[in-house]
């Protein structure tokens, strides 16, 4: 669901083609192809390096996140000063659609910025470590927060850009009509069986 969201957003905003596009070029220029780059090491470096990717995926996952309202029960008591005492195997929920949609974390958050998480890394002394897509902090609750986060979130975030840069490299991609393709129920939203994406194989 996740990859069909950001081929959804990629159709909705082709300016991004190109760019992403001249990314994977510029890689295999420097490292060679996708899977031709040597030891699993060079190939973590390989994929590491589509950093306007990465950014083109966790601003996917930001606008349509597919949890609207992640729940769970509390494993143990919860107690602070400042909050009412939350016994154990209480049911809670929080808002992460909201907090990924806060002004005050994302500046003009209903504007899709696919290189808003690649702008704010340029300039950072440790930018290998930040604004990235696996990352889980209390504004970006794409995969979870804290230990509870996503173990597996690494390993799917490789996965989406190796199938993401076969298909920038192989086909074209058109959204088919003008319908919104996403659809809400209960706290959950998903694409619509409905939707449809239009793909040609690139002569």
């Amino acid at each position: 669901m996740t990859l069909a969201s950001i081929l959804f957003d990629l159709s909705s905003h082709p300016e991004y083609l190109d760019i992403l596009r001249k990314e994977i070029s510029e890689v295999a220029e420097e490292l060679g192809p996708m899977g031709e780059a040597g030891p699993e090491t060079l190939q973590r470096q390989w994929l590491s390096k589509l950093e306007k990717m990465d950014s083109f995926i966790a601003e996917s996952l930001r606008m349509n996140h597919p949890v609207l309202l992640p729940q769970g029960w509390l494993w143990k008591t919860f107690s602070s000063r400042t909050e009412p005492t939350s016994p154990k195997n209480t049911w809670i929920s929080f808002p992460s659609v909201n907090i990924m949609m806060d002004p005050e974390f994302y500046p003009n958050p209903e504007v899709f910025d696919g290189l808003r998480n690649w702008q704010k890394r340029q300039g950072l002394d440790d930018a290998a470590n930040k604004h990235l897509a696996t990352q889980a902090t209390p504004s970006q609750l794409s995969f979870g927060f804290g230990n509870r986060a996503c173990p597996g979130r690494f390993f799917s975030v490789s996965g989406l850009k190796m199938v993401l840069t076969k298909i920038l490299l192989e086909y074209d991609i058109k959204r088919a009509g003008t319908k919104d393709p996403y659809r809400k129920m209960v706290q959950f939203s998903f694409i619509s069986m409905d939707a449809e994406l239009l793909m040609r194989k690139v002569s």
